[in-house]
């Protein structure tokens, strides 16, 4: 695979490497949603960030004790038959996960990829990004048994977006457009619920922005100018997108159709918020969250050199929301 700031690291530490990978097999146990909430498991995520921007043994092994007694473990099943008549069942989660692993291995990661990245990546919005932050953080350290994981992830939680005869947009132009009409009414409170009742009413629209650079600033923009939680995930996902054209070229039209759409039906969710301003970090974010922000500035920065995002990292420093010692 290609290489990214995370595994080059990884070549001065090989130790801490081994010792990710062997957290991130154990963590493939537990089920991709936790209850009550039905939030999802960040704690790949969190312990790929941690490592990235540089936490000793004893900070990776609390955080990852305290983060646990929330998450419950599944059995694994076997594999379904046809994998596609189960696509978008959450319930076949363990499923997906025997058959992502099984084909992990027959095939290999590229091929894997390849082979199905088609089919998910249209839908990168759903579960507020979680999937695809899952797989770009998967990608980025290296590890098979994450990427299964992911994409286990992505077939049960699938549904169907139509991308097709898409219109090339400016991105900031069409937000700043949308920051100016009233916000539409939502049925529901949950972020994916609201996503799928524009894709039910045809206002989830094919837009294709010119880069991920692009994406990347809007979306940086739009959390600095709202400090909105869920904004947060638009730089994240931004990161992942760019993890997966790294490793699937090929992939990067679809990709940047997808993103740039997913961003456009986010901000309607949002309440088509204004962002014409920076905003000072905000006072309180989860630490799962608040580090893996920080490893994304730090990943986002080394691939734009943008300093926006080195501004970001010493803000949430200075907020107390990560420790002085991360990046």
């Amino acid at each position: 695979m290609a290489s990214t700031i995370a595994q080059s690291a990884f070549k001065d530490n090989p130790e801490a490497a081994a010792r990710l990978q062997s957290l991130l097999i154990d963590g493939t146990r537990y089920a991709p949603h936790y209850l009550p909430s039905g939030n999802s498991d960040h704690l790949p995520m969190l312990l790929c960030a941690l490592v990235g921007l540089g936490a000793d043994e004893d900070t990776l092994s609390g955080m990852r004790e305290e983060y646990t007694v929330r998450l419950h473990e599944f059995e694994r099943t076997e594999a379904p038959g046809d994998p596609q008549e189960r696509l978008g069942d959450r319930m076949a989660y363990p499923a997906f996960m025997t058959h992502f692993a099984q084909e992990a291995e027959h095939l290999g990661l590229q091929a894997l990829l390849e082979k199905y990245i088609p089919t998910f990546l249209p839908g990168v919005v759903l579960d507020a990004y979680h999937p695809v932050i899952r797989l770009g953080y998967a990608l980025d350290f290296d590890a098979p048994d994450e990427v299964a994981a992911s994409l286990a992830y992505m077939a049960s939680v699938h549904r169907t977006f139509d991308l097709d005869a898409a219109r090339n947009v400016d991105l900031r132009e069409v937000l700043t457009a949308q920051a100016a009409l009233p916000a539409r009414k939502f049925e529901s409170q949950r972020f994916t619920a609201s996503i799928m009742e524009l894709v039910r009413d045809g206002e989830y629209e094919a837009l294709s922005p010119a880069s991920i650079d692009e994406c990347a600033a809007v979306a940086l923009d739009a959390y600095r100018g709202t400090r909105n939680f869920f904004a947060l995930h638009l730089v994240t996902a931004t990161m992942a997108v760019r993890s997966l054209v790294r490793i699937l070229p090929a992939v990067e039209p679809l990709a940047v159709t997808a993103l740039g759409s997913a961003i456009v039906a986010s901000h309607k969710v949002l309440g088509n918020p204004a962002f014409d301003e920076v905003l000072p970090a905000p006072k309180v974010l989860d630490p799962e969250h608040a580090y893996k922000y920080a490893y994304v500035c730090k990943s986002e920065y080394a691939a734009t050199g943008d300093s926006r995002y080195l501004e970001e990292i010493e803000g949430f420093k200075d907020a107390g929301l990560i420790a002085a010692w991360a990046g």
